[in-house]
């Protein structure tokens, strides 16, 4: 049998991350880190290009993306995100446990 390893893009796994959040975790964290990402472009987008980059499948590998923290926007240069909604995201997925994380992978190696 061959394995073969599904790549996804950063499009794709915004998607499915913010619907994990929705569907398989429903935790106050999860609902608070959703919200967040209405508001955020600069920085979701960069934490799903790293998590493409990394090739983060797993919920262990999505948080040591996160906890790298690399994707967050040069805080000298001004974007339109608020900083205060970047903050909210960052706590809230700060909350996260290590079933969230695997929550939020969730949707990563469904097939269809």
């Amino acid at each position: 049998m061959s394995e073969h390893k599904v790549v996804l893009a950063a499009d794709n796994v915004g998607e499915l991350m913010h619907t994990a959040m929705r569907k398989r975790m429903d935790t106050r964290a999860s609902s608070y880190a959703w919200n967040a990402v209405h508001l955020l472009n600069e920085t979701w987008r960069g934490f799903c290009d790293a998590v493409v980059e990394a090739e983060a499948m797993d919920g262990a590998e999505l948080r040591a993306v996160f906890e790298n923290g690399f994707f967050y926007p040069d805080p000298n240069v001004r974007t339109k995100e608020s900083f205060y909604a970047r903050q909210i995201w960052r706590i809230a997925m700060e909350d996260f446990d290590a079933t969230d994380w695997n929550a939020l992978a969730s949707y990563f190696n469904e097939e269809g």
